[in-house]
């Protein structure tokens, strides 16, 4: 299968483009600014060979669409966007009019899915609903500049569907840590409550009275990939999750791996929605967690030790 990955030097892109290698896919990386050394030392020798890396914007449509048809791309799996709202008009175009570029591309080239990053900001706290697990098709309600737009997107993915017949899917994350995110506010959890204490460093955790649902960002990953390989279905956005668990309580896991660390809480809350029916991706996608939050922070902190020399 031939694959384009959107935004494939980043976070979540990153272990996409590694796992569709291993999986024998052909990819095709489309970033802003591709790291093409880092790309081939995550997928080696073996597995370069599968890989080409394109500079591109996605809010150009006509590039897009040549490279689709230059390559001839089969899947898109959209990863890039902007995470923060520091430019709120930028934020807009980059994840609205990219996001739509990405869909019209796979229109008009005739891709057989297009599989799209989104996030349980969409739903915003938990104060809106009723049950205690949010539904899957649950309206949304997002507090954010970044959920709104990531709420667009659903709808768009949705009116593709209904529209054009495109085979498009969403898949929203909880909250992603691991290693490789360099934007929004995971970003400081990841600095503060795992990277600095692996590397003795003290850390200052914000928002420690925060209750959070985790998932290790090759979870995240693996459910995109499932997204675009499984069979027609009925529901055109998931929720992928695992793990709920307090900042605080994490805190204290680091610990037990990393007994000297020096980790102070700092208070607040940060509080997105956390408890979801998982049912659907389940059922559809065949998606379940591989890893547990004890899993997953052994191995984001392994990696960043053995990174760190």
């Amino acid at each position: 299968m031939r694959y384009l990955v959107t935004g494939g030097s980043g976070f979540i892109g990153r272990q996409v483009v590694k796992m569709l290698a291993r999986e024998g896919d052909q990819i095709v990386v489309y970033d802003i600014k591709p790291d093409k050394d880092r790309l081939a030392g995550l997928l080696g020798d073996r597995d370069s060979s599968k890989l080409t890396a394109i500079t591109g914007d996605i809010t150009e449509l006509d590039p897009l669409v040549k490279v689709c048809t230059d390559h001839g791309i089969e899947n898109i799996i959209h990863t890039a966007a902007i995470l923060d709202s520091l430019n709120p008009a930028v934020t807009v175009r980059v994840n609205c009019d990219g996001a739509v570029n990405v869909l019209e591309a796979g229109r008009m080239t005739g891709v057989k899915r297009v599989v799209m990053s989104s996030s349980v900001a969409v739903f915003g706290g938990h104060d809106k609903y009723r049950e205690e697990f949010i539904p899957n098709d649950a309206p949304h309600f997002p507090g954010s500049l970044y959920g709104a737009t990531k709420s667009f997107n659903e709808r768009c993915v949705d009116y593709y569907f209904r529209t054009y017949s495109l085979d498009a899917i969403a898949v929203r994350f909880t909250h992603v840590y691991g290693t490789g995110r360099s934007s929004g506010i995971g970003t400081k959890f990841d600095e503060e409550l795992f990277i600095k204490p692996a590397i003795g460093k003290p850390g200052k955790v914000p928002y420690s009275e925060s209750i959070h649902n985790w998932i290790y960002v090759e979870d995240a990953a693996r459910s995109l990939v499932l997204a675009s390989k499984a069979l027609k279905t009925e529901s055109r956005c998931f929720t992928a999750g695992s793990d709920i668990h307090s900042v605080a309580e994490v805190a204290d896991y680091v610990r037990t791996l990393i007994p000297d660390a020096d980790i102070t809480l700092l208070p607040g809350k940060f509080q997105l929605a956390y408890k979801f029916d998982y049912s659907p991706i389940q059922n559809e996608l065949g998606f379940k967690p591989n890893f547990t939050i004890e899993n997953g922070v052994k191995d984001f902190i392994d990696q960043i030790i053995n990174e760190n020399g």
